[in-house]
């Protein structure tokens, strides 16, 4: 099931204490910004991911905020640079075109730097 009126939409990433674009910093919150970023608290299948880089898998991070415009997340606690080296790498959202779970679920990519704090 797809909804013709919701496509879900990244316009850019910040890093919200530096307010450095495109930038994840290692233990700070980062925010997503787009349209119809319709996240179900609670499914294992939406969130924010980390990709590429030094990474051999995917590697999620913790969403701890959001609503049809902004998604804010952080790496996981204890997350270190030995975890997630510094460079570059593709974050993820995975959401649905709606909160029905029956809906159609799309991967939003986009483009990050991963410094250390």
């Amino acid at each position: 099931i797809t909804s013709s009126t919701v496509t879900p939409k990244v316009s850019g990433e910040v890093d919200v204490e530096s307010k450095a674009a495109d930038t994840l910093i290692i233990g700070k919150t980062a925010r997503l910004v787009g349209s119809d970023l319709l996240l179900v608290d609670g499914r294992a299948d939406e969130g924010v991911w980390i990709t590429g880089g030094a990474l051999t898998e995917a590697l999620k991070l913790t969403v701890s905020a959001f609503n049809q415009y902004t998604v804010d997340f952080v790496t996981p606690s204890g997350a270190t640079l030995a975890d997630l080296p510094a460079g570059d790498y593709t974050l993820e959202l995975r959401t649905r075109a709606g909160r029905d779970v029956k809906m159609q679920l799309y991967t939003v990519k986009h483009n990050v730097t991963v410094k250390a704090s």
